[in-house]
């Protein structure tokens, strides 16, 4: 299908007609540039949720990185380990 590109605001966008988006039943797409253009992918609930999840995964690795690297967080478990072996 051919479509236009129109001004929204500061931004550039496509209008999608209804019937495709009905198809998947997804308020939501996922857009991904590849080497011959852009593909659109429907996300459903599950993929939404999923990729919720590795963003928060990233963020509590950061922390625990974050963590380990905090002096006190190390002068802590160090004496823990300490009290554990003697």
């Amino acid at each position: 299908m051919e479509t236009n590109i129109r001004n929204i605001g500061n931004n550039k966008g496509i209008i999608l007609p209804e019937s495709y988006l009905d198809k998947f039943h997804s308020e939501k797409i996922d857009m991904i540039l590849t080497g011959e253009g852009i593909l659109l992918k429907p996300i459903s609930d599950f993929q939404s949720r999923l990729k919720e999840a590795k963003k928060r995964k990233s963020e509590i690795y950061y922390n625990m990185k974050s963590d380990v690297e905090d002096q006190e967080t190390q002068k802590y478990y160090n004496k823990k380990t300490e009290e554990d072996i003697g």
